[in-house]
């Protein structure tokens, strides 16, 4: 399948609210195999075939990836583009990073432990050292807990895409300022 190098093993402590980003308990294959699974169990229903974005991750095309892990064991993904964009500036989301996926894998077992804020934070990070003055994430009517999360995380609804991805489903675009002009 190519290079996995975006795909990056992070260990998440929760006792010390951080994480560890030189270690990882899974080889590259193993992360590959979370990845996929991953996006054929949660995404593919929503989105169908997720065959050309797992190509750009294994790749290290356009972004990066990182899975999170918890006691040892991944707990969630986190995936957004290398560079920022003005796809959305009609609805003045400007030079703004797009975070493409970013879930908890089985979230019966891993929510309410600060992961998915945490994995947030990571992507916050990065735009905030790269000088990327916004993030921008689409989010399915149908993941009314994702657009909660992300409204509690302080991002705003930008605009709303009818049939975008899916036939009669809405996206929301929602985005949060880093950097104020």
């Amino acid at each position: 399948m190519g290079c996995i190098s975006s795909v990056e093993g992070r260990y998440f402590d929760n006792k010390t609210g951080g994480s560890i980003t030189s270690y990882s308990p899974l080889k590259k294959s193993d992360l590959q195999a979370v990845v996929s699974t991953v996006f054929q169990k949660v995404l593919e229903p929503l989105y169908g075939s997720q065959r050309g974005a797992l190509d750009k991750i294994f790749q290290g095309q356009d972004r990066k990836t990182r899975v999170f892990h918890y006691k040892g064991n991944p707990c969630g993904i986190l995936v957004y583009k290398r560079d920022p964009s003005d796809e959305f500036a009609a609805f003045g989301v400007r030079e703004s990073l797009e975070i493409k996926t970013l879930f908890l894998i089985d979230p019966a077992q891993n929510g309410g432990k600060g992961i998915a804020g945490k994995m947030l934070e990571s992507a916050e990070s990065f735009a905030r050292r790269n000088n990327i003055a916004s993030l921008h994430v689409t989010v399915s009517e149908n993941k009314p807990e994702s657009l909660l999360f992300f409204t509690k995380k302080k991002f705003v609804e930008k605009a709303n895409f009818s049939d975008r991805y899916i036939p009669g489903v809405t996206e929301k675009l929602l985005a949060k300022t880093l950097i104020e002009d």
